[in-house]
């Protein structure tokens, strides 16, 4: 087998592992008010498909981000929403696109540049498209939505920054 095909086969094995987690971290372990009006939830969901991006590549992170809320979605007993579908698209693919983008060296991240493509993401996805897909999902206006989700987006991404931090910052395996 030639080495690019074992390489594919090694990326969307691990892709997969990622969503895989990431449906069981979303299903498992959330945090969800007992009066959940406005769509708030904290969840460990986004770290899995965010470290495919960074740690595999943008695409990867990005598939796995569709995937796992697709599945998700079915899982829960619900169609998907394109608009929220869009969200962990962009969680999975922005981190590693902004990595590779401004060409920081793969064996070097530190906290400041994790913080910085992991918010930049947030802000897109999780901020604004998911705030906007739920409050035309519910019918409820954008500012309230948002300013109802802004402290569980924050505390989301204090979970996601941290943990992607520590996660590339612990040698697990060596990559072959």
């Amino acid at each position: 087998m030639s080495k690019e095909k074992k390489s594919n086969i090694r990326a969307l094995t691990q892709g997969a592992m990622m969503a895989a987690l990431s449906i069981i971290l979303e299903r498992v372990i959330s945090i969800m008010p007992a009066s959940n009006v406005m769509d708030i939830r904290i969840s460990l969901s986004n770290v899995p498909i965010i470290l495919a991006g960074i740690v595999i590549s943008p695409v990867v992170g990005g598939i796995c981000g569709v995937v796992s809320d697709i599945v998700g979605c079915f899982i829960s007993g619900y169609a998907p929403f394109p608009i929220l579908t869009l969200a962990p698209l962009i969680v999975g693919f922005l981190p590693g696109a902004l990595i590779r983008l401004c060409k920081w060296q793969t064996n070097r991240y530190s906290f400041a540049k994790i913080a910085f493509v992991i918010t930049v993401s947030h802000i897109f996805a999780s901020v604004l498209i998911t705030t906007y897909g739920l409050s035309v999902m519910r019918g409820v206006p954008f500012v309230p939505m948002l300013i109802t989700r802004l402290p569980s987006c924050g505390v989301n991404l204090f979970i996601d920054i941290t943990l992607v931090y520590l996660l590339l910052k612990t040698p697990l395996s060596k990559n072959n």
